[in-house]
């Protein structure tokens, strides 16, 4: 015997949809965290992707795939004309990333975008 439960519906229908996986992850946050990005202080936002130690204090680094991840978030940047930025990597320790910052206005802007509904 099968069930179906046709009154209940998992997804959501967007007016922006994602051309790739970095950006789904920067929409993800938006759309799925009442915060959205991290904000790091009055001003500014921040997402960062990337790769923390392992539980051995190993970490991974893949430099083709941090590039590319680059490469994703600045074609995102020049998408939704995004002005007022910062793309920085981020090699310490205990921390391999891509960090993007946005001002708040610009951050808010790409927000109504991005949470509009069909």
């Amino acid at each position: 015997m099968s069930y179906i439960n046709q009154s209940y519906n998992t997804t959501s229908k967007y007016s922006i949809e994602p051309s790739n996986k970095t950006e789904q992850l920067l929409f993800n946050k938006i759309r799925d965290y009442k915060n959205g990005w991290a904000k790091i202080n009055e001003t500014q936002r921040e997402f960062r992707i990337g790769v923390e130690p392992n539980c051995n204090g190993e970490m991974t680094k893949n430099i083709v795939h941090h590039q590319k991840t680059a490469d994703e978030m600045i074609a995102f940047i020049k998408k939704y004309n995004i002005q007022k930025f910062s793309l920085e990597t981020i090699n310490t320790d205990y921390e391999y990333s891509n960090k993007l910052q946005i001002e708040n206005d610009e951050y808010d802007e790409l927000a109504k975008q991005i949470l509009l509904r069909e």
